[in-house]
């Protein structure tokens, strides 16, 4: 029996190490030239600062459905910290080799002020939970509802019972254009607001402005803006108030972050959700996103609704050769969202109908039919 030649033992298997690394780099390699030849959307989120959970969302959001299908662009995501001129910073920065980027930007006041910087660079803006762009440029389309598609639901129910209301509004633009939606809606109707009182959005401490706000003994309280810490304390201190009215919030009750900071302070009040937030019978596209995200310990709420919703509509944008275009999306006219049908009716502008009026009861958002 001839002995085993060591030498050509240790040649094949360096030969055959050397074959299974070429294989395995050019392998790499076309991975890489792959999602390099991929054109990049950046998603400007606020993945620090007060506002990081809903940054974190749309991010765990965007990471779980990319994984899913096989999209024509990839992510590359940029932390606004939640501040306008450290947003347009950090964009212009990561962008500097782009000249007609793509954009994801989050919450109105920052899409605001990215959307001249975008336009400026021959680029698209898409704004997420953004109710309003105030931009004389055309390079930008909303994904979200618009204020007053948001706050309906509370106009339509006060308008039909009337009572003694004070609003309190966080200083920002949504707030001041929910606040102008519902003037407006019910200036034909018994209903008046009574007193107005406006809070700064870095305001902490709100004891005296609840104080006020409950001098003249109103029968319903309104609130409105971003869910900024100071939005938050006026809802608990309402409850260590022991107040007995009406209190109605705008959309951000219902996201997973106010649910979390505010428990049981949350019971009773009234709010517009999204129909996929509420307590009722849900279509099976959303009930598999929600098995889905539930994986990642993620509910479906707005963040999560309007990230799908953009990445679908860039997809079919690439995949159909249109232009990145306001004019496109007035064409197109609408989009069957994960929530429902999303209307564009140009220059931008979005319009929805899936918001319902709801009342936190045990835990769950039931639908006020009366």
């Amino acid at each position: 029996m001839s002995k085993l030649n060591w030498k050509k033992v240790i040649g094949w298997a360096v030969a055959a190490l050397v074959v299974i690394g070429v294989v395995g780099t050019n392998m790499y390699n076309q991975q890489q030239n792959s999602d390099n030849s991929k054109r990049i959307v950046y998603a400007v989120l606020p993945l620090s600062g007060q506002f990081a959970s809903y940054g974190k969302d749309v991010q765990k959001t965007m990471d779980v459905y990319m994984a899913q299908k096989d999209f024509a662009f990839q992510i590359k995501y940029i932390d606004s910290e939640g501040n306008p001129s450290k947003a347009i910073t950090a964009l212009q920065q990561a962008t500097l080799n782009d000249n007609n980027p793509l954009v994801i930007s989050a919450f109105s006041y920052i899409s605001t002020p990215l959307a001249p910087v975008v336009h400026n660079k021959n680029g698209f803006l898409f704004g997420v939970i953004t109710a309003s762009i105030s931009s004389d440029t055309n390079s930008y389309q909303r994904i979200s509802g618009n204020a007053a598609d948001v706050v309906k639901p509370i106009s339509d129910y006060i308008a039909k019972h009337p009572k003694k209301t004070n609003l309190i509004y966080i200083q920002d633009e949504l707030s001041i254009k929910e606040l102008n939606a519902i003037k407006e809606s019910i200036k034909n109707s018994e209903q008046t607001i009574n007193r107005e009182m406006v809070l700064d959005m870095n305001t902490l401490d709100v004891r005296n402005s609840v104080v006020k706000l409950l001098s003249d003994k109103p029968e319903r309280i309104i609130l409105l803006g971003q869910p900024t810490p100071g939005y938050l304390n006026i809802l608990r201190e309402l409850k260590a108030q022991a107040y007995q009215g009406e209190v109605f919030t705008d959309s951000a009750l219902s996201n997973p972050p106010t649910i979390k900071a505010l428990g049981d302070n949350m019971e009773d009040i009234y709010s517009p959700t999204m129909t996929i937030e509420a307590d009722i019978p849900q279509p099976e596209k959303v009930e598999k996103m929600r098995i889905e995200l539930a994986k990642v310990d993620l509910p479906v709420y707005i963040s999560v609704s309007e990230a799908i919703d953009t990445l679908d509509l860039i997809q079919y944008t690439l995949e159909n050769n249109l232009p990145f275009s306001q004019e496109t999306y007035t064409n197109l006219k609408k989009w069957n969202g994960l929530s429902g049908n999303i209307h564009f009716p140009g220059k931008g502008e979005t319009f929805v109908d899936f918001y319902i009026l709801t009342q936190r009861r045990n835990g769950k958002f039931i639908p006020v039919t009366e």
